[in-house]
């Protein structure tokens, strides 16, 4: 990874730890009857949600950097050539300007959000990770981070994961869900597994849920989108 990829790797680390402070700070809070020690925590608690918020704004930067410069691309995208087994226009040579509204996205993905409850899966034609980093980052900016966690986005495919191990990737997140909203988003290529990694998923969270599981998913062109999702185009 290059420096800027572990920098954020440890701020969103960082990120989450403290929400987890704060999230039994808050509980303690509450239910503490010494005025002493009901004192001590609101300090503590003051001095977390501080801290948290001094590395979403280093977070924030980083994001934006990222943004103009494309330091955070993976080793395979930042090359001429694709990786072994793969042809270089599964993966590149595929984004093309004007097919994206980042406006429009952004708008019709907030209301949606805002509308829904549980999993909430978006779906649109797209090949480039760095199209999909900036539809979650103008998402996300759109939400505002007061108690949005936002994850990199990985890749199905045999070369490098596959849809079961995407799943449990999802899955890990089941903690973090029970104190903030997640987003993240999942390149995949075809149909098949598609298909098969949005209706695991589903069966795996109830549409009920305490927190948000934001999942936009980057298909193949002219690839089906999966059913129950919500198109950005």
């Amino acid at each position: 990874m290059t420096r800027i990829q572990d920098e954020k790797h440890e701020l969103q680390t960082c990120y989450d730890l403290l929400t987890e402070k704060i999230e039994t700070l808050r509980k303690a809070e509450v239910i503490e009857a010494g005025t002493l020690v009901r004192f001590q925590l609101t300090k503590q608690l003051e001095e977390a949600e501080a801290e948290r918020q001094r590395v979403s704004a280093r977070l924030d930067q980083i994001e934006s950097a990222v943004q103009v410069t494309g330091d955070e691309k993976p080793d395979w995208e930042t090359t001429s050539e694709a990786p072994a087994g793969i042809p270089g226009s599964q993966f590149h040579n595929f984004f093309e300007p004007c097919r994206f509204d980042l406006d429009k996205i952004a708008e019709k993905g907030l209301r949606t959000i805002i509308a829904r409850d549980g999993l909430i899966g978006f779906a649109f034609c797209c090949q480039s990770l760095a199209v999909l980093k900036q539809c979650c980052h103008r998402i996300r900016l759109e939400l505002g981070r007061s108690n949005l966690v936002v994850r990199d986005p990985f890749v199905i495919h045999p070369k490098f994961k596959t849809v079961e191990l995407g799943v449990q990737d999802v899955l890990r997140h089941r903690r973090v869900l029970e104190m903030q909203h997640v987003m993240l988003a999942v390149q995949i290529s075809d149909e098949e597994s598609a298909n098969r990694f949005w209706s695991t998923l589903s069966a795996h969270f109830p549409e009920q849920m305490s927190h948000k599981l934001i999942v936009l998913l980057a298909l193949g062109e002219g690839c089906p989108f999966p059913e129950g999702t919500v198109a950005l185009e």
